[in-house]
C-alpha cells in the first residue's frame, strides 16, 4: 500500500484509541492504578464464579485470560489489517477523504 495515509486505517485507529482512552479514564476514576489495587471485578470472579479449586482456575486462566483477550485483540486489529491490504477506494473512502 503506497498511501502514507491511509484514511480508512486512520478513522479505525482513532475509533480504537478513543475506546481505549474511555476504558483507561473509567479504570482511573475507580482507583485502578494504585500500586497495590486489583480490578474490583476480579475479586468477584475469584470468590463467586472460581472455586477453591487449582485445575479449574487455571483453566479460566488459560481460557479467558490467554485466549478470549487474544482473540477480543485480533477482533478489532485484523479488520485494520484487512483494510491496510485491500487497496481498493470505495464510496467510504470517497467519502471521508472528501470530509477531511
Amino acid at each position: 500500500n503506497s498511501n502514507i495515509l491511509d484514511t480508512r486505517l486512520f478513522i479505525m485507529s482513532q475509533l480504537v484509541t478513543l475506546w481505549g482512552s474511555r476504558l483507561t479514564y473509567n479504570f482511573a476514576i475507580k482507583g485502578g492504578y494504585g500500586f497495590k489495587h486489583e480490578d474490583y471485578r476480579w475479586e468477584w470472579v475469584r470468590n463467586k464464579m472460581l472455586p477453591n479449586n487449582i485445575i479449574i482456575r487455571e483453566l479460566f486462566h488459560i481460557g479467558f485470560v490467554n485466549i478470549y483477550q487474544h482473540l477480543l485483540i485480533w477482533s478489532f486489529t485484523f479488520p485494520m489489517y484487512l483494510f491496510y491490504k485491500d487497496t481498493t477506494n470505495t464510496t467510504f473512502d470517497i467519502t471521508t477523504d472528501g470530509l477531511l
